[in-house]
């Protein structure tokens, strides 16, 4: 009885492992999907650099109305890929999407789209509303990279 039972401990702790193994091998490919996807929005803003490096105005990088252009695609994308990815799903509660969904767009897309309404209509972007804009972009970036992340997690 007693070596059965450690057999049966054993059994357990290296199912345990190996489980654990799986996870981390899920989560990796998991981030690696998320960051793939997220690496081409930064593919414009590369360009936009090299070209005003070029012109000897790189400083001027975070002044450009741009940041906030990209930060409301990447939320509209956040917003449609989670929309996707729960879509069809009966362990889904809805109501907690329809809530996080409002909440991106409330906190997040509107607030986004007037600071570029800003941006856009006066004659020079002050510092504050450039760290708005950077502040609004790494949140929709994390945003984005988290939903892709959780689908592509799901997904595995």
């Amino acid at each position: 009885m007693t070596t059965q039972a450690a057999n049966s401990a054993a059994s357990g702790q290296e199912e345990k492992e190996r489980q654990k193994r799986l996870d981390k091998k899920k989560d990796a490919r998991a981030a690696t999907s998320a960051t793939s996807e997220l690496l081409f929005v930064f593919l414009p803003f590369i360009v936009i650099a090299i070209t005003m490096a070029h012109q000897g105005d790189l400083r001027s990088i975070f002044f450009i109305p741009e940041w906030s252009i990209v930060s409301a695609v990447i939320s509209g994308q956040s917003i449609a890929k989670l929309t996707y990815a729960t879509l069809g799903r009966s362990n889904v509660k809805r109501e907690v999407i329809v809530l996080v969904i409002s909440l991106v767009l409330v906190g997040l897309l509107v607030p986004i789209l007037i600071v570029l309404a800003i941006a856009l209509t006066s004659p020079n972007v002050s510092v504050t509303l450039a760290v708005t804009q950077a502040t609004f972009f790494v949140l929709s970036v994390a945003l984005f990279w988290f939903v892709c992340w959780t689908d592509s997690y799901a997904k595995n």
